[in-house]
């Protein structure tokens, strides 16, 4: 949240009832790329005639604006249309001092059940607030260094002593992390392959609380994001993984695991293998915190446990409830595939 100033008056409205040009604008200066926002927001063939999030306006200018990622999930045993909710800010002074919290209201009544993933620390006392459920601790990053400049830069972040080794011609491309990718066997194919989306759209709810991708929703993210190239991969037992990296910058690869509980490996090591030989220095994953069986796969294979994220559950039905951590937490929530992650 931007804050500053002396309040102006502001209204809201949703997102295709803005102008278009106006929200440009104020997103570029945020700092986001054209062809970014013109993928994330205004992309119709994923769209298809769903509201993308709610704009403040201060005339016919834009002063505030939250998105939503819309997609479905498994909750309480039904499917439902839902979003994740992202890019959050107002410009105070000129939207007045409330319009940042009206936004929020707005984004989080835009379905029975909204969700949040991520965000800074007043981004944590503002939703947490306001959220039916908050886990502070829901998901954790992980990273399998696949290079030795992966671990030479982590090295060289603590202390410029490090970062001479860099230097050094050759190291960086020093191989480590064998065991993650030995053992794996299965085809991991450009873009969406037939058996991933077959394993994608034969995936069962897992859990209280789950997402259900589909093929649509992985283009979306993968396919059709500014600059990334995607892989696809699916295995025994239903698993089905993705594996992206930048066209620009490759050197860290990123993948999304779906499986059945305790399932997955020979995805996730087949996908590990197709970073390494790619090129990548590391490849970083994210599990629910809840997830002790694949953390524990995870760990066994070499990835380190980094950071860990809160998520937010807001809902409008009295029952089922979201009062529970989705079981199944990814890099495809919110838009992770098109941040500048690198």
């Amino acid at each position: 949240m931007t804050k500053a100033g002396v309040a102006a008056a502001s209204s809201i409205v949703a997102l295709p009832d803005a102008p278009e040009a106006a929200v440009r604008a104020y997103l570029a200066g945020r700092g986001y790329a054209p062809d970014y926002v013109a993928w994330k927001y205004f992309d119709e063939r994923f769209n298809a005639g769903r509201n993308r999030g709610f704009v403040a306006l201060a005339g016919d200018e834009v002063v505030g604006f939250i998105g939503l990622i819309p997609f479905r999930a498994h909750v309480g045993g039904e499917r439902v249309d839902t979003a994740w909710t992202c890019d959050w800010s107002a410009d105070e002074s000129r939207a007045g001092p409330t319009a940042g919290l009206m936004l929020l209201k707005k984004a989080t009544q835009a379905h029975s059940h909204v969700f949040h993933i991520g965000g800074n620390d007043i981004t944590f006392r503002i939703y947490s607030r306001l959220a039916a459920y908050t886990d502070a601790d829901a998901a954790c990053d992980y990273v399998l260094r696949l290079r030795l400049a992966s671990q030479i830069d982590r090295l060289a972040a603590r202390g410029a002593a490090y970062a001479a080794l860099g230097a050094v011609p050759g190291i960086g491309r020093i191989p480590i992390g064998r065991v993650a990718v030995r053992g794996a066997d299965l085809e991991v194919a450009p873009g969406m392959s037939a058996a991933a989306e077959t394993a994608l759209a034969a995936l069962p709810a897992n859990g209280a609380v789950s997402p259900a991708y589909d093929a649509a929703y992985v283009e979306w993210q993968l396919g059709r994001c500014p600059g990334i190239t995607f892989s696809s991969c699916a295995g025994p037992e239903g698993a089905v993984g993705f594996l992206w990296q930048s066209v620009a910058r490759p050197k860290q690869a990123r993948i999304a695991l779906f499986a059945p509980e305790g399932g997955g490996e020979a995805v996730l090591r087949s996908l590990a293998q197709a970073a390494d030989r790619a090129g990548a220095q590391s490849v970083r994953l994210r599990a629910a915190t809840a997830d002790s069986a694949l953390r524990g796969t995870l760990s066994r294979l070499g990835f380190e446990a980094k950071q860990t994220l809160p998520y937010f559950a807001f809902s409008t039905a009295a029952v089922p409830g979201p009062g529970i951590t989705m079981s199944s937490l990814s890099y495809l929530d919110v838009d992770e595939a098109g941040l500048d992650w690198l």
